[in-house]
């Protein structure tokens, strides 16, 4: 299964627990579910997460899906598969009828799926339309680096990952430094950045994967930059529609795009989750810390992304002393197993000194090189079905 689609569901919660449900059986491609009430914020997710097919809740009223269908089709790209879901219940106990359908034909609804959804009939649909474009666009991973506080290693854990996939896949691999105030990832890898985030923000009316690619700094090991703004004043030209849309197009140019976060959940980390197909919770061995993961941790379900979504990196930034908790009381407090421990390595401090980074000239047999191996072996492995993650 090498297809993902991302189908947007306008309506009620009841009706994308149905998506979920039944895409988890669809075999023939994953499928990611995100969820809004309502078309006005459905015009916008269009334009910034550019879903493949939109399934709307069908009412008797169908002007605002005719505004809808309007605006997506005077947009500059090409509009998303739009399909309608009915159910008896809102039509008085009665099908459709022949003039409500072509009421709704008229305003660009493509096909049409009854209540309850079944997964027969969402995967004949999706097949039906979009399998050979489906087919031409594999969208690319995108993997979040978060914690709730500083000093953790997330920088340092985010660079290395990057560069332990872009080992094997040169020019692949996109870091986007989007840690907007205190971004680090240039000076980890030596770079004299050129142009940063700020200038693909700059143009982002006229953004394409062959401009995304010019505007990315390239490192000798394969890996493609995104740097972070050069001072205060620059980052404060981001926000999170503009983010949005460089995320849209790095996940079409890129196999894989590592992003790099401030530790504040703010409107520009809400917009990165938004996207993330796995979100890197990195926790440090104290207690404050895991106390504030368990909170980020439940934060992050409220936001959409699930446990399926979420891997827990435990990192020793510091060498061990008596009393530092072990993996297992970590993992006993938060409630979950920990993806990968990290232990410390003072080959990192000299890296970090000397812009090699050390995931390039660790051993892959014992220590940080075994558990960043490990790492980017569960983020290469294919995506499964993600139905069970609702976005609100």
């Amino acid at each position: 299964m090498d297809k993902s689609t991302l189908v947007l569901v306008v309506g009620s919660e009841a009706l994308a627990q149905e998506v979920s449900a039944v895409g988890a059986a669809v075999k023939s491609r994953a499928i990611q579910v995100q969820r809004t009430p309502d078309l006005r914020r459905a015009a916008e997710l269009v334009r910034t997460r550019r879903p493949d097919a939109v399934l709307v809740e069908l009412d008797r009223d169908l002007r605002d899906l005719h505004a809808f269908s309007a605006e997506l089709e005077s947009g500059p790209d090409a509009p998303p598969l739009l399909v309608g879901a009915w159910s008896r219940e809102r039509f008085g106990g009665e099908d459709p009828s022949g003039a409500y359908l072509i009421d709704a034909t008229r305003a660009r609804v493509r096909d049409f799926i009854r209540r309850p959804v079944s997964s027969a009939e969402l995967s004949d649909v999706l097949e039906r339309h979009l399998g050979a474009r489906a087919a031409s666009r594999a969208a690319g991973r995108v993997i979040a680096f978060v914690s709730n506080k500083g000093g953790v290693g997330k920088s340092t854990l985010s660079v290395s990952t990057a560069c332990a996939l872009a080992k094997a896949r040169p020019d692949q691999v996109l870091l986007i430094d989007a840690s907007l105030q205190l971004g680090l990832g240039a000076s980890m890898l030596d770079l004299d950045p050129t142009t940063t985030l700020v200038d693909a923000v700059a143009q982002q009316d006229r953004l394409d994967e062959t401009l995304l690619r010019e505007l990315s700094l390239r490192h000798p090991c394969g890996l493609r930059l995104l740097a972070a703004p050069k001072n205060a004043m620059d980052a404060a030209r981001i926000d999170d529609a503009s983010l949005a849309r460089v995320l849209t197009v790095a996940r079409r140019a890129f196999d894989f795009v590592v992003v790099d976060t401030f530790p504040l959940l703010d409107s520009i980390a809400v917009a990165i989750l938004d996207f993330a197909d796995d979100a890197c919770v990195v926790v440090t061995p104290t207690v404050p810390h895991v106390l504030g993961a368990v909170t980020l941790l439940d934060v992050l379900e409220r936001l959409g992304l699930g446990r399926g979504r979420q891997r827990v990196l435990l990192n020793h930034s510091h060498p061990r002393v008596a009393g530092t908790l072990d993996a297992e009381d970590v993992a006993t407090r938060l409630q979950r197993p920990i993806d990968a421990v990290f232990p410390f390595d003072k080959g990192l401090l000299i890296a970090q000194n000397t812009g090699e980074p050390y995931a390039l000239t660790a051993g892959k047999l014992f220590g940080f090189g075994r558990a960043l191996h490990e790492l980017a072996e569960l983020l290469t492995r294919p995506r499964g079905a993600v139905g069970a993650d609702v976005a609100p």
